[in-house]
């Protein structure tokens, strides 16, 4: 039975162990072995070098926040245990949304890259499953402040019981939910999303792209500062 459930453990970390080797023989610095901030080691280069576009988004099938014909288009590629998306979330985005979602100057998507293990997956594919009752951004902002207060990567919490939880205080209907989770509906979708962000040139989490270009991370003594200041650039070329 042992050696049963071990072959089980390794077949489930197989596309996610190649993705993530793939990713570190790149060179890249990533939020990976180890329990380094995801963003790049010096953040002030994030935008040279690093900002080569490989291939654009695929933003065919993501949720979008805000107008969607608003002239910035900002994505964000992440990890729901990534605390450096954490603090994006917490930190960052309340503002982005002030400032420039809720004014119609720019739509705002979340695209997956998980790396950081099994619950990484479980925790993407519920927020997918929570879509289909049409509540894709408030079981984001849950899953979100869960981790947050949880503090704590692959240590179990991010559970479907846990999740399942959640869904309720947000009235989405459990057996349905359930059945979506546990069936793993969305699975293969959160898994191309994270190849796709790695043919994008994604290297670690959070990277964005705001219209055609690329920011990796976020300036620990100016987290807003260099998105603000893409956005800005990009609403000038459109006279706003």
């Amino acid at each position: 039975m042992e050696m049963e459930n071990e072959k089980i453990k390794k077949d489930y970390f197989l596309p996610l162990s190649i993705l993530l080797a793939a990713i570190l023989i790149g060179g890249s610095v990533v939020y990976s072995a180890g329990k380094k901030a995801s963003n790049p080691a010096n953040p002030s280069a994030a935008g040279s070098g690093s900002n080569a576009l490989l291939e654009k988004p695929d933003v065919s099938q993501v949720v979008w926040q805000g107008d969607p014909l608003a002239p910035v288009s900002v994505v964000e590629y992440s990890d729901f245990q990534c605390p450096i998306c954490g603090n994006f979330f917490s930190d960052v985005l309340p503002s982005l949304k002030r400032d420039y979602i809720d004014t119609g100057k720019v739509r705002f998507a979340y695209l997956d890259f998980v790396f950081l293990g099994p619950e990484s997956l479980v925790a993407a594919q519920s927020v997918n499953c929570a879509s289909d009752q049409g509540k894709f951004w408030q079981f984001h902002d849950l899953v979100h402040q869960a981790e947050i207060a949880d503090g704590t990567e692959n240590n179990n919490n991010l559970t479907i019981a846990f999740l399942s939880g959640l869904a309720k205080q947000i009235n989405i209907d459990s057996i349905a939910f359930g059945k979506c989770l546990s069936g793993e509906k969305y699975k293969n979708k959160v898994l191309q999303a994270t190849s796709q962000g790695q043919k994008a040139g994604v290297r670690a989490t959070p990277t964005f792209f705001i219209n055609d270009q690329k920011l990796e991370g976020l300036d620990p003594n100016d987290p807003y500062g260099k998105i603000k200041l893409i956005i800005d650039s990009e609403l000038k070329k459109v006279g706003r």
